[in-house]
């Protein structure tokens, strides 16, 4: 009996769409009318950049490249709301979403401990329901774990900033906690996912946290070399442990490219978070004027103030500010950069229209 091939089909109307957006989206970054001063921190350029390299991935994987648009979505939406309630608001829709989706047990553990124990007498049918209902288990325990952890971590650094000297520390940690676990059981636990409609808990604890950090924290940054040694050290110790300790890419070598991708790109949000959020020495003061102000296209809105240099051999910055700054701040007033040292060593700075020293 002659085994049977399942027939391989080309995605043709993917490969025309995506590689049209994705060559129109660096055309126009290259060469077109949007191309920013700096590619780093020009929001039109950065949207380019972040609509091509989605594209690209939506060639091989529409799923893949919803996953690393999801957490751009959200900060979107938070941008987008008007008042504090709004905030609290997006703040406990995710947080009980995140809590339904939870595969560690710490949903049982909430129905078991709050549901069943207050509400029985009340609501006997949900009661009976709660018993009844079985929930599908995918995957190691302790990963999916932490991913809602990290979850949690990424809402309370997004919406309470005064809590990212804890939960920066988190949104670092557990996703290494998790690949490392990775590491100790490589026969029990995958990167890939059995289902090709799917991310592994691993994939998204990784992925979702370092697409947040590199939005967070692109902006503001001196992009030197220590920078980026920091960045490929990082992720060069953690790819060569994979190799050591991984045997999934034996099998599946496109394991071996994602856990790459992922890496690189946690690297890079990882070194600038920890440098932002734990930098505790004094800045150094530059007063600049402004020689430009705009706004972003869209609905973000985002606000960006062009300053003159405030070092030598140094072009005209823009500088990324809240609506505050941005409505204070006048083309030809004088403005304050305020530098800092970062913790890891890496110079950043954001600009304040009063001088510290005289406040």
């Amino acid at each position: 009996m002659k085994k049977k091939y399942k027939k391989f089909k080309i995605p043709v109307w993917r490969i025309l769409l995506g590689g049209l957006v994705t060559a129109v989206s660096f055309y126009l970054l290259i060469g077109g009318e949007w191309i920013s001063p700096s590619l780093v921190s020009g929001v039109p350029a950065f949207l380019l950049l972040l609509l091509g390299v989605f594209s690209f991935i939506f060639i091989f994987s529409p799923l893949f490249a919803c996953y690393i648009s999801s957490p751009i979505a959200i900060i979107g939406l938070t941008w987008l709301l008007p008042t504090q309630w709004l905030c609290v608001l997006i703040f406990t829709v995710g947080m009980l979403g995140i809590t339904y989706f939870d595969e560690s047990g710490m949903r049982d553990w909430l129905e078991d401990q709050y549901l069943k124990s207050h509400i029985s007498n009340i609501l006997p049918k949900m009661q009976k329901a709660i018993k009844t209902k079985k929930h599908k288990r995918k995957g190691d325990k302790r990963i999916q774990l932490y991913k809602t952890l990290t979850l949690f971590s990424l809402l309370f650094s997004m919406l309470f900033p005064f809590t990212r000297i804890v939960t920066s520390g988190l949104v670092v940690l557990l996703p290494l906690f998790a690949v490392v676990r990775y590491f100790r059981f490589p026969y029990d636990i995958s990167l890939g996912s059995k289902d090709k409609n799917e991310l592994s808990p691993l994939a998204i604890t990784i992925l979702i946290p370092s697409t947040l950090m590199l939005i967070w924290n692109i902006h503001n940054q001196q992009y030197v070399q220590i920078f980026w040694m920091e960045c490929g050290l990082f992720a060069f110790l953690w790819i060569v442990l994979f190799f050591i300790f991984s045997r999934e890419y034996l099998k599946k070598p496109l394991v071996a490219v994602g856990f790459i991708f992922c890496m690189i790109l946690f690297a890079f949000g990882a070194v600038s978070n920890v440098n932002r959020d734990y930098d505790n020495q004094p800045p150094e003061i530059f007063p600049v004027s402004v020689t430009e102000k705009h706004i972003s296209g869209g609905k973000s809105k985002t606000c960006y103030i062009t300053v003159t240099p405030w070092r030598a051999g140094q072009k005209e910055t823009e500088v990324e500010v809240d609506k505050d700054v941005y409505r204070d701040a006048e083309i030809g007033d004088s403005v304050y950069i305020l530098q800092f040292d970062g913790a890891l060593g890496i110079p950043w700075y954001y600009l304040d229209t009063e001088d510290p020293e005289t406040e």
